[in-house]
Formats: structure tokens, C-alpha cells, sequence
């Protein structure tokens, strides 16, 4: 039951992190953001200068995506605590929180 759980709520926090990841992108070529959430995400772990690189973006990807499971695990665990099992309320609210603390947080002018 426990490895069900942890499979469902990383899952949607993967699913969720997928899709901002698409609109956050869709944002960043329209220019009306300055760096996608990749860059930012990989700018925690790179010095500056390799930020632009594939192999940047790679590794960008791999943790935003490491961020959104884990997130989905701890949102999911507390909406699953609460009494609502709903598999869609479980991934909106990792996107929203997903999208509000980290994307607001990691693209903060202090980082990139």
C-alpha cells in the first residue's frame, strides 16, 4: 500500500512539474519571461557561465523534475491525510504549489 502511494503522488507531482515545465517554456520563447524554469533549476547546482549549455538543460531537467516528485509526495500525502483521495485535486495542487513557491523562489533576480 505504501509503495502505491508513493508511486500515485510522485507521479502526479511528475505529471504536473511536465506540464508547467510546457508552459513555462511556451513563456520563455514567447519573451515574456527572461529564463525558463530549467535554467533557474540548473543554476542552483552550475556555476554561471555553464548555464546556457545542453548538458545545463539536462541537468536543469533531471532536478525540476526531482523537485516535482518530491513535491508531489508532500502535497499529495497531506491532501491524502486530509480525507480527499481525488487523483485530480492531488495534481492540481502539486502544480499550483509547484508552480507558485518554486517558480516564484528559484526566479527570484538574485539567482541568474
Amino acid at each position: 500500500m505504501f509503495n502505491n502511494f508513493l508511486l500515485d503522488t510522485a507521479s502526479s507531482g511528475v505529471i504536473a512539474t511536465f506540464l508547467t515545465t510546457i508552459v513555462d517554456n511556451i513563456l520563455w520563447r514567447l519573451k515574456k519571461i527572461e529564463n525558463n524554469i530549467i535554467i533557474y533549476c540548473a543554476s542552483v547546482l552550475l556555476p554561471q557561465e555553464e548555464l546556457h549549455t545542453f548538458d545545463a538543460r539536462a541537468v536543469g531537467l533531471i532536478g525540476h523534475l526531482i523537485m516535482g516528485a518530491t513535491f508531489g509526495i508532500v502535497v499529495g500525502q497531506a491532501i491524502i491525510f486530509s480525507g480527499n483521495t481525488s487523483p485530480y485535486l492531488i495534481g492540481m495542487g502539486v502544480g499550483a504549489i509547484y508552480w507558485l513557491i518554486l517558480h516564484q523562489s528559484l526566479t527570484a533576480k538574485f539567482w541568474v
